[in-house]
């Protein structure tokens, strides 16, 4: 038998054995490298990606809901995907958003917004245009001041010092660029250390805001600022009022009127006899006096009371503290002798001292002081004279 025939046939059937071995080599090489791709390590941004996508701890998801990561129960992600939140945490950044012209708000993203341009300055968190500058070259500011208060209205004041006194008699806002003690960058009003600072005698409606209020007197009556007007509405705010000199309220003296003190510090003012920081009086009519979120301190007294003296009206604190203030007699933070003083529970009164009298936080002659729950404490050589606290 010729044995070519058989051994072509034997050939094609090797030949088909081997092209079915390579098919399946082919195709398991192909499922491996498949499995291979499936289990290879991702690139850093897609591990970020999954992560983010799928990030659970214990019984909680990280999602995105609103521009803010939250964690939310594993059984409630679908509920707060159909609300628009997404897997993972949020990945834009903040993006602060400043209104046109705002200024001293916060931006959003947990800064402030910028401050003023040359020229203006920020008042009720607006920049605005300065009414007034100060211009050394020509003189001490202040001419044009004294006139603008003539006629009222909103004046706004680029940095500087401006010498008094001041005397409105008209209603007026007046804003101020700060109440640091750099000229360059702050609005001082000054005496010159020969008059009161701020003198107000007419029936106005005045406002004084983002000042320092500086070496008033020396004077009888009032050093920084004077109020003598029974139909008088006088605000201060945002302000330091320091360096008077009197013999009776070197920061401020009232004896008729309104006067509201508000986000203020009253200090280093030094009366010759009573009330450094506050002397209330009733002379041209009865006085009333709020003051809300300020500070007393380092005032001193020749005689009585050194932060507060009242002998009329009401008197009225809140969120303020009295402290560090010294009266060579009675009363280092406050001498009433009479009116009423009424403080609220979140009054700080520590650390004044009455050095040859008693009361060191409080005296009270003939008036009437309310401490409702106000702190008392630390004063030397007693709290208070007599025994109210």
């Amino acid at each position: 038998m010729d044995s070519s025939p058989l051994n072509a046939l034997t050939r094609a059937i090797n030949d088909r054995l081997t092209r079915r071995r390579l098919g399946r080599i082919a195709w398991a090489g192909a499922l491996t490298a498949a499995a291979m791709s499936l289990t290879a390590e991702p690139d850093t941004e897609a591990k970020r990606r999954i992560r983010g996508e799928h990030n659970i701890r214990g019984k909680k998801a990280i999602m995105c809901f609103e521009g803010e990561t939250v964690r939310v129960p594993r059984k409630k992600r679908t509920k707060w995907l159909r609300h628009g939140a997404t897997r993972g945490k949020c990945e834009s950044a903040c993006v602060p958003s400043c209104p046109p012209g705002s200024c001293d708000i916060d931006d959003g993203c947990g800064g402030s917004c910028p401050g003023c341009a040359a020229g203006s300055i920020c008042a009720g968190s607006v920049c605005q245009a300065c009414t007034i500058t100060c211009d050394t070259t020509s003189g001490p500011c202040g001419a044009e001041l004294e006139l603008a208060l003539l006629t009222g209205g909103n004046i706004y004041l680029c940095p500087g010092s401006y010498q008094g006194p001041f005397s409105p008699t008209a209603n007026a806002n007046l804003y101020g660029a700060g109440s640091g003690d750099d000229e360059s960058v702050d609005t001082i009003l000054t005496s010159g250390k020969s008059t009161q600072t701020i003198v107000v005698t007419e029936a106005v409606q005045v406002l004084f805001s983002g000042l320092r209020i500086t070496d008033g007197g020396p004077q009888p009556y009032g050093g920084n600022v004077f109020i003598s007007s029974s139909s008088a509405n006088v605000t201060v705010a945002n302000s330091v009022v320091t360096n008077g000199l009197a013999g009776y309220g070197a920061a401020f003296y009232i004896d008729g009127g309104t006067l509201a003190i508000q986000d203020c510090e009253i200090i280093g003012n030094a009366a010759t006899t009573n009330g450094a920081g506050l002397f209330v009086t009733e002379v041209t009519g009865v006085p009333s006096v709020t003051i809300t979120n300020t500070t007393f301190s380092d005032n001193t007294a020749d005689s009585d009371g050194a932060a507060i003296y009242t002998e009329a009206g009401t008197t009225s604190l809140t969120g303020s503290t009295i402290r560090s203030n010294t009266a060579v007699n009675n009363g280092g933070g406050i001498y009433c002798a009479n009116g009423t003083v009424n403080l609220a529970a979140d009054v700080a009164i520590t650390q004044n001292t009455a050095m040859t009298g008693t009361g060191g936080g409080i005296y009270e002659q003939a008036g009437t002081v309310n401490v409702n729950g106000a702190t008392v404490s630390n004063n030397s050589p007693d709290q208070c004279d007599p025994n109210i606290c």
